[in-house]
């Protein structure tokens, strides 16, 4: 990185730093061919076993509650969590669901405590990325209703923090809001890119 994108760079993040907001950034990813695909993360933030299971345990089944519907698949490296039991497990093989459930689930290491039929797990994406960016609404006169709508939100982003590149159809959650990126740009300082500047509704 040049001296003057690095310079640009560390004053975007301490600005950031100071008067940014925390934000998730969830990155997309899709397997299978259109109209087919399945994403990951999926639709849950948690699940339930379907069975009880040992000490040791590598592998299990998992349901959303009360029949609810799961669409989307478990990517490698994502983290489960069993009930009280504070040890991350690591999934090692994608797992797409199938009649509201992802069957046969490996994970590392092997469980640590038994677990319990209907045992809560909570879910860590490896696509989700926390980090601090500007989140401000769009100025009146550039609504349109169309491209631009009331409640979009301009979201500047640090590229110096991101393990990738936010594209279309990413995610990203402010406080209580869920909104789609629809449009990103890059900014540049000479060659290097210094922030993102994602359209997200």
């Amino acid at each position: 990185m040049s001296t003057q994108a690095q310079w640009a760079a560390t004053m975007f993040q301490k600005h950031l730093a100071k008067w940014g907001q925390t934000i998730t950034l969830r990155h997309i990813t899709r397997i299978g061919s259109a109209p087919n695909f399945v994403i990951n993360p999926p639709n849950v933030s948690t699940l339930f076993t379907e069975h009880a299971a040992p000490i040791g345990t590598s592998d299990l089944d998992l349901v959303a509650a009360n029949g609810a519907s799961v669409q989307g698949f478990l990517a490698v490296g994502d983290l489960i969590a069993f009930g009280d039991d504070p040890t991350p497990y690591v999934i090692q093989a994608p797992v797409v669901a199938a009649f509201n459930r992802f069957s046969s689930v490996r994970f590392n290491p092997g469980l640590s405590q038994a677990v319990s039929v209907g045992e809560p797990v909570g879910l860590n994406y490896l696509a989700d990325q926390s980090l601090k960016a500007w989140v401000r609404n769009f100025d009146i006169r550039y609504l349109d209703g169309d491209l631009i709508r009331s409640g979009d939100v301009l979201v500047q982003v640090p590229a110096a923090s991101l393990a990738a590149a936010p594209a279309v159809g990413d995610i990203i959650f402010a406080g209580s809001a869920r909104r789609t990126i629809l449009s990103v740009d890059t900014v540049f300082t000479g060659d290097e890119p210094t922030h993102f500047e994602v359209h997200a509704r």
